[in-house]
């Protein structure tokens, strides 16, 4: 893989895989800006974020979704999250009551997913016709800087092909896609980390849907201690 000097200060671009190194103590704008560019336009962009390498398009587009199911080679019938900037951003696409709003303000931006009733804007297809979709804030900048630049959710979901290990440094994704995925933001070896918990709040009693770094015992102390005030 070739790899030449960017005339952006700090990033150097791999030529052949579309990959571009940041450099997290001082992020380029200009890079971010073009992938956000390519994400508005229904194309792929690998990201990292709090756990592992995730991979990003245009969440509201059923072009863009259809791309990412189709190059994970992940079934229909498994939803697909969606990356927000924050909670404000969140509740234009799911319906948030006051303990959606409590958890949030807690643990994210985290490695937590919400999953809450859909509202009509988010396509069918990423949540597999499910009434409930999932909300991801996550604790890194830069997928957090992607959903304000575009002003859209993105897909969050790993960066791996169906039934694979998550990728946690940007060989791997071009291991997995090849020459597949238009860009790939490399900020590096991330630390191997679990998937984020998931957290069902459409459902009584609440229920954790996957394990991962928020613990279900800190989740539902901090519930147990709201009902009580």
């Amino acid at each position: 893989m070739n790899i030449s000097t960017n005339p952006l200060k700090g990033v150097f671009l791999m030529k052949k895989g579309n990959s571009i190194k940041l450099d997290l103590r001082e992020l380029n704008y200009e890079i971010l800006e073009t992938a956000s560019d390519l994400i508005k336009r229904d194309k792929l962009v690998c990201y990292p974020t709090d756990t592992s390498y995730g991979l990003g398009s245009n969440a509201l587009s059923t072009v863009a979704v259809e791309k990412v199911f189709s190059i994970k080679k992940r079934l229909k019938h498994s939803p697909i999250h969606l990356c927000v900037s924050d909670i404000e951003m969140a509740q234009r696409y799911a319906y948030f009551d006051e303990i959606a709003i409590k958890i949030a303000k807690k643990f994210l931006p985290g490695p937590l997913t919400i999953i809450l009733r859909k509202k009509r804007v988010v396509p069918d297809i990423l949540t597999a016709n499910l009434p409930s979709v999932g909300i991801r804030i996550p604790d890194h900048p830069i997928p957090i800087l992607l959903s304000k630049m575009t002003n859209l959710p993105i897909t969050a979901t790993s960066a791996n092909l169906s039934g694979k290990p998550d990728a946690y440094n940007a060989s791997t994704v071009v291991e997995y896609f090849q020459q597949k995925i238009d860009l790939i933001l490399d900020v590096g070896e991330l630390p191997k980390k679990k998937p984020s918990t998931i957290l069902d709040l459409t459902v009584t009693p609440y229920k954790i849907l996957r394990k991962g770094p928020i613990s279900e015992e800190s989740i539902f102390k901090y519930l147990e201690k709201k009902e009580e005030a």
